[in-house]
């Protein structure tokens, strides 16, 4: 990377991306903020596009030769149209790409890039996010309960995207994670839409694969391993995205639709790259930060598991916690459902505040009260009209464990109008997944 920002292709050493495709590693990572976030309002446009840059066009600050140059003129090389494109970055969010500095670090930059970009769009307020400060608060040395990494350098463990939001949804210095919708399985106009109105959305995919290219000043991917080892941030995409330019310089199969997702990766030393509309959308989450809540009463160490008892299904959790409740947090499992949340006074029984929201992406949510309310000893309770979230069993693969702990008292369900404490019911499904927050 030059002084100026601009991508040298020879000092770079480029000419090895279609074998590596990781830009031979030469740029150095950037600094992050101290802090865990930080921010300020957002206003007016950003340098970049102050000067007029296009982005998405070429690969950022890539210097076109003139023969591209005449290719271009000519109608020969590819550029977009209006129609059926759209990057964040020109609509008021322009999130700055970092550069990892550890080889299995990708799932927190791609994270702290979406929780940045998710502030930009929903509430039009920049805040920087350290992704080392999610990596070190999702694998707390201290913890006796959640996720716990077997490795002695949590760098080199790697992750997933539920593990941040298992974690961050229980605080994130004096941010908490609000929403985090999971995003796999909906349609490429489904995903477009969210991304739209949510901001960047993560996605897992193979590092090293044959499906990497570069032509014509893009860098492009087309991954038909769906090996899941490193994470991108999708900020953008292009419907018209020709097919052909994946097949250039790569070792695929031309893919079966044109389009592409216009993606920011870690590992490249370029603003951007073209992944094809063929690759599977794996692990795939919109985080949103908020520094609404100051505090939050919970027993669950995050969501591994889901219970269903019929047509509906009701948790609660009781909670011995002074203060001013506003919100209730919980996750739906399933896309579109509906859900009602209860509060009472847990002596007496008197309703507190009563919400109905549905949700039609499933993931994690919050639901603010209409009304703040004094609490202290009181009851959530919760219906599902579909699967309700719970800890559920413990588990291990080679790099991380989760445990789950419950204890009688804290959560139950609902079965034929009786309440069975969710320490002694079968199948040990632990702790429900209900969170309440205050202010």
């Amino acid at each position: 990377m030059g002084k100026d920002g601009k991508l040298r292709l020879i000092a770079c050493g480029m000419v090895t991306v279609m074998m590596l495709g990781i830009g031979s590693g030469c740029g150095k990572g950037e600094d992050t903020n101290s802090s865990v976030v930080s921010g300020t309002a957002a206003s007016g446009e950003s340098a970049t596009q102050a000067a007029g840059s296009i982005r998405g066009i070429d690969a950022p600050g890539f210097e076109r030769t003139m023969e591209q140059a005449r290719r271009e003129a000519s109608g020969e090389r590819y550029v977009h149209g209006e129609e059926g494109y759209y990057l964040l970055a020109e609509h008021g969010a322009d999130t700055e790409l970092k550069i990892q500095k550890e080889l299995r670090s990708s799932w927190v930059y791609a994270a702290s890039t979406s929780m940045e970009s998710s502030s930009l769009v929903t509430r039009g307020e920049k805040i920087s996010v350290d992704p080392y400060e999610i990596l070190d608060t999702v694998y707390a040395g201290d913890k006796k309960e959640g996720i716990i990494p077997d490795a002695v350098n949590n760098k080199e463990v790697g992750g997933h995207g539920r593990y941040i939001v298992d974690t961050l949804a229980n605080g994130f210095g004096n941010h908490m994670l609000v929403s985090a919708l999971n995003c796999e399985g909906l349609s490429i106009g489904e995903i477009q839409e969210v991304i739209r109105t949510h901001g960047a959305m993560t996605t897992g995919m193979t590092e090293a694969h044959n499906g990497r290219g570069f032509y014509d000043g893009y860098f492009t991917q087309l991954d038909t391993e769906n090996k899941n080892d490193h994470a991108v941030a999708i900020v953008g995409w292009d419907d018209h995205f020709p097919k052909e330019i994946f097949t250039k310089t790569s070792f695929v199969d031309m893919p079966t639709q044109d389009g592409a997702w216009i993606a920011q990766d870690s590992l490249m030393n370029t603003d951007y790259i073209y992944i094809s509309y063929d690759t599977q959308i794996l692990d795939a989450y919109i985080y949103e930060l908020s520094d609404a809540y100051r505090d939050v009463a919970t027993y669950d160490a995050g969501c591994e598991g889901k219970i269903k008892t019929g047509d509906e299904t009701t948790l609660a959790n009781i909670f011995h916690k002074k203060g001013t409740l506003a919100a209730v947090g919980t996750y739906t499992p399933e896309d579109g459902e509906n859900v009602t949340v209860r509060v009472y006074e847990e002596k007496g029984g008197k309703l507190l505040a009563e919400k109905k929201e549905y949700f039609p992406i499933k993931g994690y949510h919050t639901i603010p009260l209409d009304e703040p309310v004094a609490v202290k000893d009181y009851r959530i309770e919760v219906i599902y009209d579909g699967y309700a979230p719970v800890e559920g069993d413990a588990w291990e693969d080679e790099y991380v464990t989760f445990r789950a702990n419950c204890h009688k008292g804290e959560s139950f369900v609902k079965i034929g109008g009786k309440w069975i404490d969710l320490a002694t019911y079968k199948g040990a499904p632990h702790n429900a997944c209900i969170k309440g927050l205050y202010i």
